[in-house]
């Protein structure tokens, strides 16, 4: 999509929520997150953090540390952190972010399974493929349970290609 215009159009709907509801309500928390979201795949990454970090202080002063909103906003953060090489901080946030998912909606669903994902890819970044796997087989086995066959696909891929990794010594 244009980018440029999800920023132009995401800035304006935050002025308008600041404007009309004050910076303590959930909508800002939400578009800050969004532009943080649209801000790392621009390839921003910083900016993206500061975007999310945003959203996240605005979310857990509206409803304290543990609301499922945050989820979201701490998975784009680790992404965030992710394409820095800051896997630590992507790690925290993401493991985080599942947490909070599990708290919200259970261990099997879609959403925790993207988490899981997520934080395999981190390992397979990391150079630990087994962990790697241990992550994409548990989101593997959500997304069969919800029947979210495409998912299924891009997982069972991610484990070929991690157990490839570990055949070629990458360790």
């Amino acid at each position: 999509g244009d980018h440029v215009k999800a920023i132009e159009y995401l800035q304006k709907a935050l002025y308008s929520d600041v404007v009309t509801f004050g910076p303590k309500h959930p909508n800002v928390a939400i578009r800050w997150n969004n532009l943080g979201a649209v801000w790392n795949a621009m390839g921003k990454h910083k900016k993206s953090i500061c975007f999310c970090n945003k959203a996240l202080k605005s979310s857990r002063l509206t409803f304290g540390p543990k609301h499922h909103s945050q989820a979201s906003t701490l998975n784009n953060l680790g992404l965030a952190y992710r394409s820095l090489r800051d896997f630590d901080n992507a790690l925290l946030c993401m493991q985080e972010a599942v947490e909070i998912a599990i708290t919200f909606v259970g261990n099997y669903h879609s959403e925790v399974a993207t988490g899981w994902q997520n934080i395999g890819l981190v390992w397979c970044d990391r150079g630990d493929f087994i962990k790697a796997i241990g992550y994409f087989e548990k989101a593997k086995n959500i997304f069969m349970q919800a029947q979210l066959l495409l998912l299924v696909d891009d997982t069972s891929r991610l484990i070929l290609e991690a157990k490839a990794a570990l055949g070629q010594g990458h360790i």
